[in-house]
């Protein structure tokens, strides 16, 4: 039979129930209470119910922002987004960034190079853009657009040249006064370049974020 552990203080957590099972009831000084595994206890791999986590990840969040300020802010926010897809497996959207290649420039890893060299973005309706959707986030290749401008560059998007400018049909199909439609399917046939004289681009890119 296990060892009772009842009135036993391990760091924050004093046990105030064991029943011999492999779990038994703590109460943290904090006044929370929890189930924790009583090996993990012995061991000191559970030391809270939660509280010294969260203290500990405010005051990394507290220094940050007493570094420089903007922890809150929209930048850091799109910044941090980055990041995540780029450079942390796990997150939702990192199989088509990180998984893909598409890397962070290194010197943007730290907020600070990220701010001074990207600045922030002209207005709420902008985010993060890159400008060839096969290069990373890096110096030269992003700019700041909106919603709009970003889908003309979705990997989705087929493109065309026309008097040696690169737009998407869409835009294209305004240029030269047709339905989006009607574009497609001229396209589709092979006769774009028959009929306005622009070459299919098969480029691809998509929206960031």
């Amino acid at each position: 039979m296990k060892q009772d552990m009842s009135g036993e203080i391990f760091h924050r957590l004093t046990v105030v129930a064991d029943g011999g099972g492999a779990r038994v009831l703590c109460a943290c000084q904090c006044g929370g209470r929890v189930d924790v595994l009583r090996s993990n206890l012995r061991r000191g791999n559970t030391r809270s119910c939660g509280c010294l986590h969260r203290e500990r990840a405010a005051e990394r969040a507290a220094v940050r922002n007493l570094r420089h300020g903007m922890t809150n802010t929209r930048i850091w926010g799109i910044w941090d987004g980055v990041v995540d897809r780029t450079s942390r497996p796990g997150t939702c959207h990192y199989a088509d960034y990180g998984a893909r290649g598409i890397r962070l420039h290194p010197e943007w890893l730290i907020f600070e190079n990220f701010y001074r060299d990207v600045g922030a973005p002209p207005s709420d309706l902008h985010s993060i853009d890159r400008i060839d959707n096969n290069r990373g986030y890096e110096p030269g290749n992003v700019r700041w657009a909106t919603a709009a401008e970003q889908a003309r560059n979705r990997r989705s998007n087929r493109f065309v040249m026309i008097a040696g400018k690169r737009m998407c049909l869409a835009e294209a199909a305004r240029v030269v006064g047709i339905s989006k439609s009607t574009a497609s399917r001229l396209l589709q046939r092979g006769e774009w370049a028959e009929v306005f004289g622009g070459v299919p681009d098969e480029s691809v890119g998509e929206i960031d974020g």
